[in-house]
């Protein structure tokens, strides 16, 4: 099986977080690419997630995430891409040291495997000038992403964003930014722009990663401390 594209699925205990949008992601994107309907079952997909849960005796009291793929033929299967030491979205406590690099993505905006393995190859990049993330940088010199997922800002508290919050975890950030009573403003943020940013952080299936240093700037995470607390609190009173 060739996988086209994936989405990463957060499982906290046995609960399975936001399926039905992770596949309409899956969904939306096969329909961009190939102009035909797919339609994947939420049943089965979360039906084969517990079994695999309990087969492999992850953990019920932490998370656990787990990479749905989907083939050319509209076929899927699920891998375990991880534990956790979290139960649920949280401020991770690693703050990784990261650079900008400029580079473009195969199918931009597309949840492909293409994509993918380019932020590997950024990661590795990343890796030989000896930090483990990776702002990307586009053509025309704007902030897109931290590490493959959405990327925020942070000055005189106020949140930045260079575009609209895309995935299933960028929606939620969104809208726990507004809960945390923080304005978000979509401007584009440019690389000039890091000795002025106070806090740079992007949101994924485990929650919250903010930034220690960005090209040699320190950054604080206070605000992405509330982000990372309203996403979590979000996610319980559903």
């Amino acid at each position: 099986m060739k996988a086209i594209f994936q989405q990463i699925i957060h499982v906290c205990g046995r609960e399975v977080r936001f399926l039905r949008e992770h596949l309409g992601e899956v969904e939306q994107a096969w329909f961009a690419l190939f102009r035909s309907p797919l339609r994947l079952s939420d049943e089965a997909v979360e039906s084969e997630i517990l079994r695999m849960l309990e087969r492999e005796h992850c953990s019920k009291a932490y998370s656990t995430y787990l990479r749905l793929e989907v083939d050319g033929e509209g076929q899927w299967r699920l891998q375990i891409e991880g534990d956790s030491l979290y139960r649920g979205y949280v401020l991770r406590a690693l703050r990784p040291d990261a650079v900008v690099i400029r580079f473009e993505l195969p199918f931009e905006g597309l949840p492909t495997t293409a994509a993918a393995q380019s932020w590997q190859t950024a990661l590795c990049m990343g890796r030989s000038r000896k930090v483990h993330s990776v702002v990307r940088m586009s053509e025309d010199l704007t902030l897109l992403e931290g590490d493959g997922a959405p990327l925020f800002a942070v000055a005189a508290r106020t949140v930045y964003t260079s575009r609209e919050p895309r995935g299933v975890e960028g929606r939620l950030a969104r809208e726990a930014i507004r809960r945390a009573g923080y304005p978000l403003e979509i401007i584009p943020l440019r690389r000039d722009h890091l000795p002025d940013i106070e806090e740079l952080f992007y949101v994924d299936h485990r929650g919250v990663t903010a930034f220690g240093i960005c090209d040699d700037k320190p950054m604080m995470a206070a605000v992405a401390a509330r982000v990372a607390e309203q996403m979590e609190k979000i996610v319980r009173k559903k």
